[in-house]
């Protein structure tokens, strides 16, 4: 008789992770120098974007100071990062807001405080989507080409099994609950090697469907929030 698992591995949800800074403060009284004392006012914040991981993400868009940059994979690049240069633009605001879509379809909204008189990299990076990630991997395969649907639509097939160094490294990373950029870029890598099924999708309740022993279809309900990541090892045996 036929039987089967399905081990559960939840992502984690993280807060907000405590902010660590040292304080600077500035001892002394302010010297009379005839013009009051007063500060010459700092100028206008410079601002560039730094987008990591496009070798998996492919190219992605970033909305931001009413325009548009594109953000594309170079060959043997993972990371488009700008420095101040020439194309740093300069804001007189307190902070700017961002969003940003992928082709992989992770996407990005937050706000961003900028420090004036400074250079300000603002990253774009797998550590801050908005979107959620899971993924169904296989151990094993009644052949390959196993499909799985997000309500009753097909949004990936599985290629080959994942291999146990592949679920070692899942399961320290996970037990580690701090490192879910290493997560997201882990997953990200199975599914490009056609380990595992990745469904990106906004925060939300979903019905998964996949398939199950002797050709059965089995469907779940998952609910993902905003930024969780985690995955699903499918057992058919």
């Amino acid at each position: 008789m036929l039987q089967h698992e399905v081990i559960v591995r939840k992502g984690w949800s993280w807060g907000l992770l405590p902010l660590l800074a040292a304080a600077l403060v500035a001892c002394g009284s302010e010297e009379d120098d005839g013009a009051g004392g007063k500060e010459e006012p700092l100028g206008p914040a410079r601002v560039v974007f730094a987008v990591e991981n496009l070798d998996l993400l492919g190219p992605v868009t970033v909305q931001a100071l009413g325009r548009t940059w594109v953000f594309a994979p170079t060959e043997g690049g993972e990371a488009a990062v700008t420095e101040c240069g020439e194309d740093a633009v300069e804001v007189e605001a307190e902070e700017i807001a961002v969003t940003a879509t992928s082709q992989a379809g992770f996407e990005w909204e937050f706000t961003r405080s900028l420090r004036r008189g400074e250079c300000n990299v603002v990253p774009v990076s797998l550590e801050n989507p908005t979107t959620a990630i899971l993924a169904y991997t296989f151990v094993h395969l009644w052949d390959l080409g196993q499909e799985v649907r997000l309500d009753g639509e097909k949004v990936g097939e599985v290629e080959d099994i994942v291999e146990d160094q592949d679920l070692w490294w899942l399961e320290r990373v996970f037990e580690a609950e701090c490192c879910r950029q290493v997560a997201r870029r882990l997953l990200l890598e199975l599914g490009s090697a056609g380990k595992a099924v990745l469904v990106v999708v906004p925060p939300g309740t979903y019905e998964i469907e996949r398939p199950g022993p002797g050709g059965d279809v089995v469907t779940e309900s998952v609910e993902l929030l905003p930024g969780h990541v985690g995955y699903l090892v499918v057992d058919t045996f």
